[in-house]
């Protein structure tokens, strides 16, 4: 069957905003020892289909030694080279609450999220068998490249030492067909998604707009009994939550401030290998 995050990433990568993630939170490693699994432009790696995760693989850009490279580099490794000019950022690219495919519909009257909670609820419907949304607190930043035939041509030249990197060094089986070049990304603080798998008419989403509750009750689903595959939800960042427990046990929770990165990488912009039989692979850039 369809998993949760293939179903949410081909709903709204119809959006234009890149690619979606399941689990916007950086990958974690932890039998390597400072590794940052924030994602970067640079980044080579791949999504893990069942989770929805990005996991890198190495930065393509950032020299062999840095915190993102502590998994190591292919053999020969040069980095790419990118032009200052080609940079460009944009805070507030998306200024929505909620992005949902085209089959959601929102049923209340009132149409924005309030992160505050109170009184600000806001509903969906999934009027086809499948759907998505996700849920924003603050809107997302764009940090991207623009579009440039050098790191395409760079990803052609090298792609091939990618995989054997990965599958011989790291000994991650994937092919060059699952590599993501990542040249852009879309990051948020707070998030949560939901995606109806099979069955969707059936079901509806509520959300009382209050984030800091996500891991409660805040974020409700309701569908039918005769329901096979109910809808699935997720959220975060859960790190913050696992600190706030800690926090709690040992009787500091009044002590308790929350604050949060800009790092959930909600979309991936990133170049890609098209491989067509009888014909050379070709990278074709995808998305925003």
């Amino acid at each position: 069957m369809t998993s949760a995050s293939q179903v949410y990433a081909e709903q709204l990568f119809r959006l234009g905003h890149g690619y979606p993630l399941w689990d916007p939170e950086p990958a974690t490693h932890p039998d390597i020892d400072g590794l940052d699994g924030e994602v970067h432009i640079g980044d080579v790696g791949f999504v893990d289909a069942s989770t929805g995760t990005f996991h890198r693989l190495f930065n393509a850009i950032l020299p062999a030694d840095d915190d993102a490279n502590k998994a190591g580099v292919p053999e020969g490794f040069k980095p790419f080279v990118q032009r200052s000019y080609g940079k460009v950022d944009k805070r507030g690219a998306i200024d929505a609450r909620s992005l949902c495919s085209k089959a959601v519909k929102h049923t209340s009257a009132n149409g924005q999220v309030s992160i505050q909670g109170a009184g600000g609820g806001i509903e969906f419907q999934c009027t086809d068998e499948q759907g998505a949304v996700l849920l924003l607190e603050e809107g997302a930043d764009r940090e991207a490249l623009l579009p440039s035939r050098r790191m395409a041509n760079y990803m052609r030249q090298n792609y091939n030492s990618w995989v054997m990197f990965a599958q011989d060094q790291l000994d991650v089986d994937i092919s060059r067909e699952d590599l993501f070049f990542v040249r852009g990304h879309v990051k948020t603080k707070k998030w949560a998604v939901v995606a109806w798998i099979h069955e969707g008419r059936s079901a509806k989403l509520s959300f009382d707009g209050n984030f800091s509750s996500l891991a409660n009750a805040s974020l409700k689903v309701s569908y039918s009994s005769d329901v096979t595959v109910p809808p699935e939800r997720n959220w975060g960042p859960k790190q913050d939550v696992q600190k706030k427990i800690k926090g709690k046990s040992r009787g500091k929770a009044h002590q308790t401030r929350e604050t949060h990165k800009t790092d959930q990488c909600v979309f991936l912009n990133y170049y890609k290998l098209r491989v067509r039989l009888g014909f050379w692979p070709t990278v074709m850039k995808a998305a925003a």
